[in-house]
């Protein structure tokens, strides 16, 4: 996320979502990066050690930055039709490269 805002709000979230559940996670320069399932970066950094990258983009965002080094990508993407616009062109970005595309409305049921 480059929105460093926006990372500490998902940081407090990660801490606290649950009373009695942990979600861990640390910052990209943390010394227990390697040992950490979830990281937390708000530049580009490359990860090859991880199969999924989370990307929080934003408005007028590019591809996240080496996306096509990891094995799946996820970008949560908000309601603000700005946002959804980029989202909309990074998609197109991906799809005219061949990569496969599946959205998943938040809240919408799943397929049986």
């Amino acid at each position: 996320c480059a929105d460093s805002a926006l990372l500490a709000q998902w940081d407090e979230q990660l801490w606290s979502f649950s009373p009695v559940e942990f979600v861990p996670h640390v910052s990209a320069d943390d010394p227990l990066a390697a040992e950490t399932p979830i990281i937390l970066s708000s530049s580009g950094i490359e990860r090859p050690d991880r199969s999924i990258l989370v990307s929080l983009l934003g408005q007028g965002s590019e591809p996240a930055a080496h996306f096509s080094r990891y094995q799946r990508l996820i970008e949560l993407v908000s309601t603000d039709a700005a946002d959804r616009s980029a989202a909309r062109d990074r998609w197109r970005f991906y799809r005219d490269r061949g990569y496969p595309i599946h959205t998943h409305e938040a809240g919408a049921p799943r397929p049986a």
